[in-house]
């Protein structure tokens, strides 16, 4: 089937309260490779923005909230190749709609407010992704060069030998190339490559919602992770990896495997590591090659189970959740272990000075006098994520009048 584009050193902002829309910018891998922004989707539609686009449309936003209440001159606005109109649905609610020649679009104008409060944040990614094309090592070089000997070796064979047929042996080489080279031509990174790994609290509990809390929501949401990094296990992305900060204070590294339906499955290190060094073990009980028919992994129980249809499943219950996957999906999460030990090494370096500044911007009353304080600095990521996921402050009036 046909696949979402994978992008790497990608960052994934949820639009919405389920995480059903989104915005993505990262590293869409050639040859040639370049840095892409998407707002998708999960029915796998994605409107693909160079910079260009998104500013055009960042700077537009306010005739586009004209166009809203039909204060606006026009019913379109043309921004590059994208036409931006609105339209009303049947039980008269009011959409935006973006159309481009192949894709389109639609969303409220909250998701819209949402989205464009990712700017910061795009304008940040996009210098460090672009830089990174141009390090000593030059990732975007490497990249290119890595897929073409994938592809050479895997369609040609190591000499002249077509082996176009030989399948076993061309996912053996992508599986060894992306668990072992690239993992560590990235660990000399500089902006991934940090020190040692410091306490990481695992214990796993419920944040409680209210008014006065600044993360309060007028639903209750999928967590916001701040510098998140989420890794798609399926094709479409129904089930996923997330490694990022969990904001307190205290904040602390959260890994979390979930789905669309909004289930999540928390994970310490000590218990992902668990997993993955049981991994062997797991694929035994597949095959009933194991002494027992569970394992337990921290808080974790592994089970198999059968369905009706005879599929086989790998499934994992805590006090709270259960998730299941296909011994496919659950190959393809434990690939991500390399990256998952270079995240968390990243991110635990940062909870000190996100509590600090999680700590100030709640002292200080409007969004506008953060920005403007000496307390926010906006060429530092965490600033503009805390900003446009914690101190939201268009989406906490809109709950405040509900």
């Amino acid at each position: 089937m046909e696949r979402r584009a994978v992008r790497l050193l990608s960052r994934r902002y949820d639009l919405t309260s389920t995480g059903y829309k989104y915005l993505e910018i990262g590293i869409n891998v050639g040859p040639p490779s370049y840095v892409e922004i998407a707002l998708g989707d999960h029915s796998g539609h994605e409107l693909s923005l160079s910079l260009e686009m998104w500013k055009g449309l960042y700077e537009q936003r306010w005739n586009i909230y004209k166009m809203l209440r039909n204060e606006y001159k026009d019913n379109f606005i043309s921004v590059g190749p994208l036409t931006v109109r609105v339209c009303m649905l049947q039980n008269n609610a009011t959409l935006v709609r973006l159309d481009s020649l192949s894709v389109r679009m639609m969303m409220t104008e909250t998701t819209l407010h949402r989205m464009f409060e990712f700017d910061w944040c795009i304008d940040l990614m996009f210098e460090q992704l672009v830089r990174m094309q141009y390090f000593s090592l030059n990732i975007r070089d490497t990249v290119d060069g890595f897929m073409y000997r994938v592809m050479t070796y895997c369609t040609k064979g190591p000499g002249s030998v077509d082996s176009q047929k030989n399948l076993n042996r061309c996912r053996i080489h992508v599986a060894s190339h992306n668990r072992y080279s690239l993992i560590r031509k990235c660990a000399i990174i500089p902006s991934i490559h940090v020190g040692s790994y410091k306490a990481v609290k695992s214990t796993q509990g419920s944040r409680k919602f209210n008014s006065r809390n600044p993360l309060f929501y007028c639903m209750e949401r999928r967590a916001v992770r701040l510098l998140s990094r989420r890794y798609d296990l399926t094709s479409t992305g129904y089930k996923y990896l997330e490694i990022g900060i969990n904001v307190g204070p205290p904040s602390y590294v959260e890994i979390a495997l979930g789905d669309h339906r909004g289930h999540e499955l928390s994970l310490s290190l000590e218990t992902w590591k668990g997993l993955y060094e049981q991994r062997w073990n797991i694929y035994k009980m597949l095959r009933n090659e194991y002494k027992d028919n569970f394992m337990s992994v921290g808080p974790l129980t592994v089970r198999v189970c059968m369905l009706q249809n005879n599929a086989t499943l790998v499934r994992l219950d805590s006090s709270s959740v259960r998730m299941m996957m296909t011994e496919t999906t659950l190959h393809r999460m434990f690939e991500f272990d390399g990256c998952i030990d270079l995240i968390v090494e990243q991110l635990v370096r940062l909870v000190d000075m996100v509590d600090v500044k999680y700590t100030q911007f709640s002292n200080i009353a409007f969004k506008n006098a953060i920005r403007d304080s000496d307390a926010s600095n906006v060429h530092q990521l965490v600033d503009c994520e805390l900003l446009a996921l914690f101190f939201n402050t268009y989406e906490k009036n809109r709950c405040n009048y509900r």
